[in-house]
Formats: structure tokens, C-alpha cells, sequence
């Protein structure tokens, strides 16, 4: 897991949040993920688009927008590894290491 330290959105409860970085499972693309508040920050340079990942019990897990990258709309992300941490820093999300 790595965690997005210097990511902040401006927001009253940035100092609740627990930022990471998240990759999709199919293609390694990059997101934020909010583990404490459940939000995806889908656009490095657009930090309004984001969503809940926040499901019911009786509902689908479907996204609202699909990955960024393979353009999939039944796609899911996990956590980033440590070890990936040069990729991250690299990628459109590094400024928020």
C-alpha cells in the first residue's frame, strides 16, 4: 500500500481522509482512493470527478464511469504495492506521493 500523503482536495475532512493509491485490476491504471470516506478520485487534473465506491448490500458493484485507460465499465481496483513506487511517482498521480 502506498499512501498519497501530499494529496489534499481542499475539502474540511481531507484530515479524516486515508488517501492511497489504487490501480485498476486489468490494467495497472492509476487512481486516489479515499479508504475512509470510500471516494475515487478518477482525474489527476480534475479532482471534482470523482465518485462513491460505497455499495448496499442488494446492489452491483458498477462504477459510473469506466477505467480511465481500458475503457472497461465492469472493472474494480486494489491496492497499490510498495514496490510499484517508482511507477507511481512516474505516472500522472506522483505529485501526490
Amino acid at each position: 500500500m502506498i499512501s498519497a500523503n501530499n494529496f489534499k482536495t481542499g475539502d474540511i475532512l481531507d484530515d479524516y481522509a486515508d488517501f492511497r493509491f489504487v490501480e485498476c485490476v486489468f490494467c495497472k491504471c492509476q487512481y486516489i482512493h479515499d479508504f475512509e470516506l470510500c471516494t475515487l478520485f478518477y482525474d489527476p487534473n480534475d479532482l471534482e470527478r470523482s465518485f462513491s465506491t460505497l455499495f448496499g448490500c442488494d446492489e452491483d458493484k458498477n462504477y459510473p464511469l469506466p477505467c480511465r485507460k481500458c475503457k472497461r465499465t465492469e472493472w474494480d481496483f486494489t491496492d497499490i504495492d510498495n514496490d510499484e513506487r517508482e511507477n507511481v511517482l512516474k505516472g500522472e498521480w506522483g505529485w501526490a506521493i
